[in-house]
């Protein structure tokens, strides 16, 4: 049953140092891709030392333009959301998990803010697994909610909001009747 949300946080990509550096490749990248038609197609005059046929110059050109661009779309689409309330943990990670996902008193062993090392723990950000720490969904920071489900798997949401967060999970500890 769904109670009133405590805690809702909705976290985005948009503009972290990730997706600057994504934004300069596609563009050295697409620049390039566009110099070379220029050169091949435009000028007539073969590209390279090695030069492609103007039919795998443009397919190269294209699939890896249409790659980039998804990529770029990837980032800026990506939204982690997590809502708390007195008796539901439910979290989203757009387009990886399109629907929220929901765990009660029963799918959890152990709940707790905690900082992690997202480099070291899960080799950065991101929709990411390790076998030895689990599941990580975050987005950028140092902070999550760490979860040890009944099932024996970890799991971690990432946070911006580790204070308030550690309020409502305080409650919903409480509420669930455990430590």
């Amino acid at each position: 049953m769904r109670g009133k949300v405590t805690f809702r946080e909705e976290q985005y990509f948009k503009y972290t140092w990730s997706w600057w550096v994504l934004l300069i490749c596609t563009l050295i990248m697409v620049g390039g891709i566009l110099y070379a038609f220029y050169i091949q197609l435009y000028l007539g005059e073969p590209f390279g030392d090695h030069p492609a046929s103007d039919t795998g110059l443009l397919i190269i050109g294209v699939s890896t333009s249409v790659l980039m661009i998804g990529l770029m779309w990837l980032f800026q689409s990506m939204k982690l959301t997590v809502e708390i309330d007195e008796g539901i943990i439910r979290y989203s990670f757009f387009p990886f998990i399109r629907s929220f996902r929901s765990l009660q008193k029963w799918d959890v062993r152990k709940v707790v803010v905690r900082k992690y090392h997202p480099i070291a723990e899960y080799g950065g950000w991101g929709y990411r697994f390790r076998f030895r720490s689990g599941r990580a969904l975050t987005v950028s920071g140092k902070w999550g909610l760490q979860l040890e489900l009944a099932n024996g798997k970890q799991l971690l949401l990432g946070t911006q909001k580790p204070d308030q967060m550690q309020e409502v999970v305080d409650r919903l500890k409480q509420n669930w009747g455990s430590e």
